[in-house]
């Protein structure tokens, strides 16, 4: 034999003794390091983001046509997403072919991005069959609303059928291009909603990346039922006054989390909606980030008379988170 009995157990076990006390060794080394400021900050980063609703490092999908709606949705996905998240642009045939969206990957800037096209006549079952293979949300831009629909057809179709957080962007009005290149002020409506925290998400990493002024709004109704404040029906003895100032009091955590430090509105009005469009219009904000949840009502996508209301009538850009 090459080796005996006694020479082949030290053959065995010296690695095995070697590996355990190399890693034992490496932890007593590490324990209080962490890491560089670059890496603390990516750490930090990753944890917030892992607690996050929407604004994820998740792949993101953005149909396109190339026009200024989609162009707007793609400077919302950069101002908002993290640079790690990546982005699938989907094209959309029109009348004249294959759409040119050099501008659209132009904008996502810093980012992993690829380009897919589908077929004209099977655009949202496409767009619908992409979104399952692994992404976080989908962003689309809107312009003008068609008659009897929410709209347009492949939109209305997206939110009737996705699994996923739908982003809609609609763009201020009068605007000469899609998207200015920073916001100054964002109304962000509070209410306590799992749609309404995903608002805030948005509108916080804008914030955080631009520097817009954030304005923490409720708006209350003393003769409507008391909401539910993140699932907890609240008592019937507690004051709209009060509910409203728990609600903005939780938002205002969650901002400064981001390290943001938001002014807060809370007013009373029997439509939330146009009080948000007068609040948009008196605050001189640009940029109003509302949450919806999602309903089928007759076979058409329903997001809520307050958002209708906004988008129907505020002048700012608009986003609306729509949960599903």
């Amino acid at each position: 034999d090459v080796f005996n009995e006694t020479a082949y157990t030290v053959i065995v076990i010296v690695p095995l003794v070697t590996s355990i006390f190399a890693a034992v060794s490496l932890r007593i080394v590490v324990r209080d390091w962490r890491g560089s400021a670059d890496e603390q900050e990516r750490l930090e980063r990753e944890e917030a983001l892992s607690r996050n609703l929407v604004v994820t490092s998740s792949r993101i999908l953005l149909p396109s046509k190339g026009e200024p709606a989609s162009i707007a949705a793609a400077q919302l996905v950069q101002f908002a997403w993290p640079k790690e998240a990546p982005v699938t642009v989907v094209s959309v045939a029109t009348d004249g072919g294959a759409p040119d969206v050099s501008v659209v990957e132009a904008v996502l800037d810093e980012r992993e991005v690829d380009h897919r096209q589908v077929r004209r006549g099977d655009t949202a079952a496409s767009i619908i069959a992409e979104s399952k293979l692994g992404y976080g949300v989908i962003a689309v831009g809107v312009a003008a609303r068609h008659e009897g629909q929410l709209y347009s057809p492949m939109v209305d179709e997206l939110l009737l059928r996705s699994t996923l957080p739908v982003v809609i962007v609609r763009r201020a009005r009068g605007l000469d291009r899609p998207l200015p290149a920073a916001f100054s002020r964002v109304i962000v409506p509070v209410t306590g909603t799992r749609s309404s925290r995903s608002a805030q998400e948005v509108a916080f990493s804008i914030s955080s990346q631009l520097g817009t002024e954030v304005v923490l709004t409720h708006v209350f109704d003393r003769t409507s039922p008391l909401p539910r404040i993140f699932g907890r029906r609240v008592g019937g003895d507690e004051s709209a006054v009060g509910v409203a100032d728990e609600l903005v009091d939780r938002a205002l955590d969650l901002a400064r989390e981001s390290g943001l430090e938001p002014r807060t509105l809370v007013r009373e009005a029997a439509s939330a909606g146009t009080a948000l469009v007068e609040a948009a219009r008196a605050e001189e904000a640009d940029l109003v980030v509302l949450g919806a949840q999602l309903r089928n009502v007759d076979g058409r996508p329903f997001i809520g008379h307050t958002v209708e209301t906004v988008l129907e009538q505020s002048d700012a850009t608009v986003v609306v988170v729509a949960q599903p």
